[in-house]
């Protein structure tokens, strides 16, 4: 399979949206600001590279079973296609426990101390096999003796281990889970207060949070909304293989407060991201 990681190949892809975005907001807010409804809801969808932390942070882990449960993948795709029967086989899933290793968790599968061993001793991804953590998830599917045929650890949201028994011969490596952006926006005006608002208009606590934290150099939501204020906002879905996972990036933003319009778009380039007026200022102010 092939991974587009080309630095330039990104940075076209984030000005493309930059740019898509701010002709996004500026239709709606036409529509917004003269009290009509914008027209109909536009989705665009991107194939996105993310830059991810190497390993996931620990889930909270309150199952009281280490066998959480056995479930069948949805169908998916996966980037390049690499990996064999990624839906067509039924995988023990298992999260990790306080105090549980690797071989515990092996052996409670019926897996020997020696086939951990060949499996640690594959590769230098392998070897990070040791330094579990409480709330990761190991997924096994087995031949029907019991004996090991795949087994996949999540390393982040679009990255797993996936180690593999054909015949005897194991191998591992790492593969790439496909990650699909879809551009979405959405708009409230203020009876009560913007918490309400927000969660009328289908945003989430963090993403309400977002939000405020964009403006919150320029407007004090505590002291300064009135009633009648108004927001529009457009954000990333993130789905993987046809599954929504979360709510990405707030990509441009409007809020208009006691009559006053403020305005933010993110841009991203390498290490570098923040939200900048349309006339190129930080949204956050320095301290004087």
């Amino acid at each position: 399979h092939r991974i587009e990681d080309d630095h330039h190949w990104l940075t076209r892809q984030k000005l493309a949206v930059f740019g898509a975005t701010l002709i996004v907001i500026g239709i709606s807010m036409g529509a917004f600001e003269s009290g009509q409804a914008p027209p109909d809801k536009t989705t665009y969808t991107e194939i996105v590279d993310l830059a991810l932390p190497d390993r996931l942070p620990p889930q909270a882990a309150d199952q009281e079973s280490e066998e959480a449960s056995r479930l069948e993948p949805s169908p998916g795709a996966i980037d390049g296609g690499a990996v064999d029967d990624w839906a067509d086989d039924q995988w023990i899933v298992v999260v990790v426990r306080p105090g549980q290793t690797l071989d515990t968790i092996f052996r409670k599968q019926g897996f020997s101390a020696s086939l951990l061993h060949k499996i640690l001793a594959l590769n230098k991804d392998t070897r990070g096999l040791t330094k579990i953590r409480p709330g990761e998830t190991f997924e096994f599917r087995k031949d029907a003796n019991g004996d090991l045929l795949q087994m996949r650890y999540p390393l982040d949201e679009a990255r797993y281990l996936l180690v593999r028994n054909e015949n005897g011969v194991l191998s591992a490596e790492i593969q790439h889970r496909q990650i699909i952006s879809e551009i979405n926006e959405t708009e409230g005006v203020i009876t009560s207060s913007l918490f309400l608002a927000a969660k009328k208009a289908g945003l989430n606590d963090a993403m309400i949070m977002k939000l405020a934290n964009i403006f919150g150099w320029d407007i004090d939501f505590v002291l300064d909304i009135r009633q009648g204020d108004r927001f529009m906002l457009v954000y990333e879905k993130l789905y993987r293989e046809g599954e929504f996972l979360r709510d990405g990036n707030i990509l441009a933003a409007t809020f208009i407060n006691q009559g006053e319009r403020f305005q933010a778009v993110y841009f991203e380039d390498g290490e570098v991201s923040a939200y900048f007026a349309p006339d190129g200022r930080n949204m956050r102010k320095a301290f004087l």
